[in-house]
């Protein structure tokens, strides 16, 4: 991850403030979510990276503190690490806010509560809604509502972890991207509701949330499905998704 300053169309001034170290050969997984908090801190997710759950070592990359993958990152806008950061032992990563995700791409501000949600990629079903908690170990790949690709992985787990269990999570495979919180206009009945796009069969669901509950979900434009990478609303409150094909597209979507 990188800072830059913007002057017109072109950057200046760049700047790495994160690496996702160590290497990793193939597609699987990267995450790389990624968003301000209200609290003036950037969050950063990086993904477990395994295909197949018994590619990981005896303690998993997501429960490993000295391992990058499959963590919650948070630092300064400059980089710098801050101060009421989790304190993880002297072997931790430094900036780790939270552990145990497997392939978290979406990110995103309850501007009422000023939570920070995000999804997780499950394997045979098991995609999770999550809110971000301090130190919080979300449990991959010791917990999941899904199934393993992996026949009788059964890592051993540590009698003293403590796990925090997702909000929400689909029986069918969803693989959530870049989801938002609805602010706009065109849709009054969707004020305050959770966007989730996703890749599998194109998925576009709506979560209707109280009280960190999840209280309604609907699965959107069914008869019109594309891979969905992405969705934003705009600065004037205009809902638009980014597709994920050859020929990408930016939808805006109208009400009526």
């Amino acid at each position: 991850m990188v800072r830059g300053r913007l002057n017109g169309s072109s950057l200046s001034e760049l700047e790495t403030l994160l690496v996702a170290a160590p290497y990793s050969h193939g597609p699987f997984h990267y995450g790389g979510g990624m968003i301000f908090g209200p609290d003036g801190k950037l969050y950063i997710t990086i993904g477990e990276r395994n295909l197949f759950e018994h590619n990981n070592p005896v303690l998993p990359l997501a429960q490993d503190f000295s391992d990058k993958r499959g963590k919650v990152f948070r630092i300064n806008p400059d980089g710098s690490i801050p101060e009421d950061n989790p304190d993880f032992g002297p072997q931790a990563v430094k900036g780790l806010y939270a552990i145990g995700i497997r392939a978290t791409q979406g990110l995103a501000v309850d501007s009422n509560t000023d939570e920070i949600w995000f999804s997780d990629h499950g394997t045979i079903q098991g995609d999770e809604l999550n809110i971000l908690e301090s130190g919080a170990n979300y449990g991959w790949p010791h917990r999941t509502s899904g199934k393993y690709r992996s026949e009788g992985y059964n890592p051993p787990i540590d009698s003293n972890l403590v796990f925090t269990d997702p909000i929400h999570s689909w029986d069918q495979t969803v693989a959530p991207t870049g989801l938002t919180f609805y602010e706009g206009s065109d849709f009054p009945q969707w004020k305050g509701n959770l966007i989730v796009p996703g890749l599998s069969k194109g998925s576009h669901w709506r979560i209707n949330i109280e009280d960190q509950k999840v209280i309604g979900v609907e699965e959107l434009f069914i008869n019109d499905r594309v891979r969905l990478r992405k969705a934003v609303v705009s600065p004037k409150g205009k809902l638009y998704l980014l597709t994920d094909e050859e020929n990408g597209k930016l939808i805006r979507i109208k009400n009526g």
